[in-house]
């Protein structure tokens, strides 16, 4: 839905995409689908139609809301490698050199890669060094915060609300960071008894 799909998303009766809506917002969601959005929206509402409506704001009345959280998160599991290729190797060459009566060492461990005590003693060396801390993350961090202010004289009403989610990802490299902003208003006023003017954005 919103994202290439063919349901028609109207937001407050005017069609807009869902993800770019603050879920704190939504006062209702409900779905027309079949003959019925077909016999409303015309061929727009073939494949169904989504309704949104936002939040609106309380008479006589000016409110300033505001929510927020703050998360330190870690791993919780860490790779469990399935093979061990130094240890495949030591045991090769251990049962290489038995078999030729500890008088002669390998050549090639397969056939492509050459084999040596030095190539061995450089794979023992790397097996101990710790890559996982080179790629994770030890701790990180999460964030999210929204504020909403609105108010309703009888004349004229508004909501403002804006939103900020903030990830800074597990990874060190090709980092998964993510932030997302988003700021919604909606008002209308009546400027005579029989003329009322609205307006989304």
């Amino acid at each position: 839905i919103g994202q290439g799909g063919d349901a028609l998303v109207l937001i407050d009766g005017v069609e807009g995409d869902p993800s770019t809506l603050n879920p704190n917002d939504i006062a209702s969601v409900s779905v027309l689908k079949d003959a019925a959005s077909a016999a409303i929206y015309g061929a727009r509402g073939t494949f169904g139609v989504v309704l949104i409506t936002t939040k609106e704001p309380n008479k006589d009345k000016t409110s300033i809301t505001y929510s927020g959280n703050f998360s330190m998160q870690q791993p919780t599991t860490v790779p469990d490698f399935v093979t061990d290729g130094y240890e495949y190797a030591s045991h090769f060459f251990e049962a290489y050199h038995a078999w030729n009566n500890y008088s002669a060492d390998p050549k090639n461990i397969n056939k492509t890669q050459e084999f040596s005590l030095g190539w061995l003693e450089t794979f023992r060396q790397r097996k101990e060094q710790d890559y996982y801390d080179a790629l994770y993350k030890k701790h990180t961090f999460a964030q999210d915060h929204n504020l909403s202010v609105s108010g309703n004289n009888g004349k004229l009403n508004y909501y403002v609300s804006g939103s900020f989610y903030g990830y800074d990802g597990l990874f060190k490299y090709n980092t998964d960071e993510y932030k997302t902003m988003n700021l919604r208003a909606k008002g209308s006023i009546q400027v005579f008894d029989w003329l009322k003017i609205e307006n989304n954005m």
